[in-house]
């Protein structure tokens, strides 16, 4: 996931805006609806439209340069990929708290036997 993210800020950084090569990648990292295609999708469709803005309208309404439109939406982007490794990173964790309990459990369910073997060869 993390490397389509960074082909599509490559692609985006070189080529520019491409909507259909864009969102179609976009579906492909988040498949069917999240809050963060959503998100990503909306960012990227106020961006890429700002940028297809004629120079009238943009000095007009006071709007960013499609040059300025491609950094916000890499900006985006690269928000993105630093969430995903923050919640790879928490996964990883909660997946090794998760293997140390249950190493304790087996202990515990060891330990519990043995204590009964050895009270019922006291008895």
């Amino acid at each position: 996931m993390l490397r389509i993210a960074r082909r599509t800020t490559t692609e985006i950084e070189t080529a520019g805006f491409q909507q259909e090569r864009d969102t179609g990648v976009l579906q492909r990292l988040y498949g069917s609806s999240t809050y963060s295609r959503e998100r990503l999708q909306k960012e990227y469709s106020v961006w890429f439209h700002t940028a297809e803005a004629s120079e009238d309208e943009r000095v007009r309404e006071g709007y960013a340069t499609p040059e300025q439109c491609k950094h916000n939406m890499l900006d985006e982007i690269e928000e993105e990929i630093r969430r995903l490794k923050d919640r790879h990173k928490r996964n990883a964790s909660h997946e090794r708290e998760q293997n140390e309990i249950e190493l304790l459990r087996r202990k515990c369910n060891r330990i519990r036997m043995k204590v009964h073997r050895n009270k019922d060869q006291g008895n």
